[in-house]
């Protein structure tokens, strides 16, 4: 058997493969100081690894990124992970269980029996009739063969008293992909009240009473994963998203200042636009200014950033400054329709029919069929002819 512990401490990462080598069950014990090197193992391997030993805090890559990258890839999916955690209630540590599937965790500092034991157990269950079972119907589930895969729970169901909150969830899965809404919100729930860190069945059962249009169920829903795990940007961005539309400002305000907190967010710069975005939507212009400079100080050449950082100028009335800010964008894309025809509306708003009406001709000159465009240049001619 072959295991691949990864830790960034060298004495923890020692004292795990000294562990490992007392349990004298692995012929090949290989090391990795963060989830960047550990990926190249996995990928470089010629087999998989029995067993992963993985701290959850670790630098480039961290644990839970690592074990993401695995859950998502056919060929890894289903190699067993042990977390170390340096905390039982760790937020990342519940999405480590609830959401991505590690296998179970320890907690610093641990026996060398309370080691021994998760990992016996892992090992143990892995092999188990369950696991096959569910594996089994897991991929039938994916492949639409959701008859088969109702059947084979059925089964499992049958020979267990005791149904473990992955199979409801598992079941609310097919029946969601069947259209049955309602039943596989059931299922969801059923998988909620055994397990409240399952955030795969808080996620899902989202997802249903959005379909459904029980918008206040979401939200609690989302909430409540927020408390367990708020490690997921996107999802926080559209808990907040849908406080605004229900015009909680500032709540919706409260999770958005709690992503751009985030210091340790993968595509920081994507996740500012997301968050920008979503004031602008909401009508928060000064909010979207500061959040659009923070996305352009990630990447200054971003077209739709400074584009619509001019916008949110605009529409505070900084007029001056939104024009100096179109006029920057034009020296580096002279050929952007977009930018031509914000300009234009930036020009309108001054009542600068002229200006207004040279800059929606150079926005046609580069994209004719622009029917906003030619609406507003008969607008601005409108303009003119009143003068």
């Amino acid at each position: 058997m072959r295991t691949l512990v990864v830790e960034d401490f060298v004495q923890m990462r020692k004292m795990v493969r000294r562990m490992l080598e007392q349990m004298q069950r692995f012929d090949a014990i290989d090391e990795a100081i963060d989830g960047e090197v550990a990926w190249r193992k996995i990928v470089e391997s010629e087999t998989n690894y029995d067993i992963v030993i993985c701290d959850v805090g670790l630098p480039r890559m961290d644990g839970l990124t690592f074990l993401k990258r695995c859950r998502e890839r056919e060929e890894y999916r289903y190699i067993p992970f042990v977390m170390i955690s340096e905390s039982p209630h760790e937020p990342m540590l519940a999405s480590a269980l609830g959401e991505l599937g590690a296998n179970d965790f320890v907690v610093k500092p641990f026996s060398f029996q309370l080691f021994v034991e998760r990992v016996e157990m892992v090992l143990r269950r892995m092999r188990s009739r369950e696991e096959r079972l569910y594996r089994k119907a897991e991929q039938l589930t994916e492949t639409g063969a959701i008859n088969d895969a109702l059947d084979l729970i059925g089964e499992w169901e049958r020979d267990n008293c005791m149904y473990l909150a992955k199979w409801y969830n598992l079941r609310g899965e097919c029946l969601m992909r069947n259209g049955a809404l309602e039943d596989a919100a059931e299922q969801f729930e059923k998988a909620m009240a055994i397990n409240r860190i399952f955030i795969k069945a808080f996620r899902n059962y989202a997802t249903v009473q959005q379909e459904l249009g029980n918008i206040d169920k979401v939200i609690d829903t989302l909430k409540h994963i927020e408390e367990l795990a708020p490690v997921d940007a996107e999802r926080t961005i559209r808990l907040a998203e849908m406080l605004l539309q229900r015009g909680e400002e500032q709540q919706g305000r409260e999770y958005l200042e709690k992503v751009l907190k985030r210091g340790d967010i993968p595509n920081r710069a994507s996740i500012l636009k997301k968050v920008s975005a979503v004031y602008l939507e909401s009508g928060l212009f000064a909010d979207a200014e500061k959040v659009y400079r923070l996305a352009l100080g990630e990447e200054p050449e971003d077209i739709e950033n400074i584009n619509k950082l001019a916008i949110t100028l605009r529409q505070q009335g900084k007029f001056e400054e939104a024009e100096m800010c179109y006029l920057n964008a034009l020296k580096v894309h002279p050929r952007h329709p977009g930018l031509y025809h914000n300009l234009g509306v930036l020009y309108m708003a001054r009542h600068d029919g002229v200006k207004a009406k040279r800059c929606f001709e150079r926005a046609l000159t580069f994209d004719p069929k622009s029917e906003q465009t030619q609406m507003m240049l008969a607008q601005a001619a409108k303009l003119l002819a009143r003068k």
